[in-house]
C-alpha cells in the first residue's frame, strides 16, 4: 500500500512538472481604434490582422448571407410575376433599381413593399422588408423590423414557395 501512495504521489509530481511550462501569449489588443466603434465596421477592417481567414470566408455562404438587394445579390424572377401562397396574392416587380412585392391580403387590402436585403444565396433564398414602411402608404417610422418574407425562391430551379 505505501509503495501505491509513493507512486500516486511520484505520478502527480511528474505531472505537473511537464505539464507547466512557460506559455507565450500574443497581446490582444486590437491595432485599430475601436473604443468609438458601435456600428458594422466592414469586412476590410478585419481582412488586415485576419488574412488567412478572410481569405476562406470570401465568397462563402457566411459572407454571401445577408446582402442589400440589387441585380447581383437577388435571384427570385421580379419581373412581373404573379404567386399565391395560403390564400394571398404576391406581385413581385421592379422599379428603378428598386424590388418590390405589392400583396393582396385575405381581407382585400393591398400593401407595396421594398425587399430591402436578400438573405443566404443557394439553394434557398428569402428577402427581408421593413414592414413599418408601407411604400404605398409611406410615413415616417420610429422603429425598424427587417423580418423574413413568408416566401422564398428556390435560386436552383427558380420557384417560388413558402416557407
Amino acid at each position: 500500500m505505501f509503495q501505491f501512495k509513493k507512486a500516486s504521489i511520484f505520478f502527480i509530481i511528474i505531472t505537473l512538472l511537464f505539464s507547466c511550462k512557460d506559455d507565450t501569449y500574443t497581446d490582444a489588443t486590437p491595432k485599430h481604434d475601436i473604443s468609438e466603434v458601435n456600428n458594422y465596421v466592414g469586412s476590410s477592417t478585419c481582412i488586415e490582422c485576419h488574412k488567412e481567414e478572410y481569405n476562406k470566408w470570401i465568397g462563402s455562404h457566411h459572407d454571401l448571407a445577408m446582402q442589400v438587394a440589387n441585380d447581383s445579390t437577388v435571384l427570385g424572377d421580379f419581373n412581373n410575376v404573379e404567386v399565391r401562397i395560403d390564400e394571398v396574392n404576391y406581385f413581385f416587380y421592379r422599379e428603378a433599381s428598386k424590388y418590390l412585392v405589392r400583396i393582396n391580403e385575405i381581407d382585400n387590402s393591398e400593401k407595396v413593399y421594398e425587399i430591402t436585403y436578400a438573405f443566404g444565396v443557394t439553394p434557398l433564398q428569402q428577402y427581408l422588408i421593413d414592414f413599418d414602411r408601407n411604400i404605398s402608404n409611406s410615413t415616417t417610422r420610429s422603429v425598424c423590423r427587417l423580418p423574413c418574407s413568408t416566401y422564398q425562391v428556390n435560386s436552383k430551379y427558380g420557384a417560388w414557395n413558402k416557407i
